[in-house]
């Protein structure tokens, strides 16, 4: 069961909190490079730590893919949920849901663990995008197809970071979440949420797909027939509906009127 620790309004406040200030470079971290070059890049899973230059560490778990030499793949960031105190919480999120419904799509998929119970908060956030752009030089990974999915507060995660950081990330794929962000529509988003989602509903969802397409943005809106907020496990089919878009540019290509 996922109980989020970060209700809506207050992720809003600190939304505006970081608009008006901006980022707190007091908080803002790099890994070390040397730790993500040296990970094993072995089919299958694997657990693995960074060192901040702030002395702390970051863990994340991933899966790497079959590939053939000289292959390069799509890298998919997948932010987990609230509720879990424990170590390597982002495998956990990845073997429920991500790796079942993405590990056919061929990427390497990274599942950081948060840093101060928030995806928002300034050493999380910059860690993590610290993270995934030393990925994108020291792996095979294609950089121009990096995907970020996340559910609950991992799912507010992904329209914060992708709204922020629309030049890092080719797709956002929010599930049981809250759009937050300007809603500019500069990259594509396949939206997935529960028709019955007692914390969060359908209304927002709704209103910030109008309003991506509104922007010309590329949108897709799923609502999952009866699935509620606790469901995690039931979202596997919808997310592995969201493959053909890696890649695919005519996608769900906004109404001309």
């Amino acid at each position: 069961m996922i109980h989020p620790i970060v209700h809506s309004k207050q992720i809003f406040l600190l939304l505006l909190l970081l608009t008006l200030n901006g980022c707190d470079h007091r908080n803002s971290v790099k890994v070390n490079r040397a730790d993500v070059a040296g990970a094993s890049l072995a089919p299958g899973f694997h657990r693995a730590q960074a060192t901040l230059d702030n002395g702390s560490r970051m863990l994340y778990a991933y899966w790497i893919p079959p590939m053939q030499p000289g292959q390069k793949v799509p890298l998919i960031l997948a932010l987990h949920y609230a509720g879990l105190e424990t170590d390597y919480r982002g495998e956990i999120y990845m073997r429920q849901l991500v790796e079942p419904a993405l590990g056919d799509a061929g990427g390497i998929i990274v599942a950081p663990d948060v840093i101060n119970h928030s995806w928002l908060d300034a050493t999380s956030e910059t860690a993590v995008m610290s993270l995934i752009r030393t990925i994108k030089e020291e792996w095979p990974v294609q950089p121009d197809t990096t995907i970020v999915t996340g559910y609950s507060l991992g799912g507010i995660g992904t329209w914060f970071l992708a709204d922020k950081y629309a030049n890092e990330f080719y797709m956002a794929i929010p599930m049981a979440s809250e759009p937050i962000g300007f809603l500019t529509g500069k990259v594509r988003h396949y939206i997935i949420q529960g028709e019955y989602d007692e914390l969060f509903g359908t209304a927002n969802v709704k209103e910030a797909a109008r309003i991506l397409k509104s922007n010309h943005g590329i949108v897709e809106l799923v609502i999952a027939p009866q699935l509620l907020h606790t469901e995690a496990n039931r979202y596997v089919p919808y997310l592995h509906q969201t493959i053909p878009w890696f890649t695919d540019t005519t996608s769900a290509l906004p109404d001309s009127n």
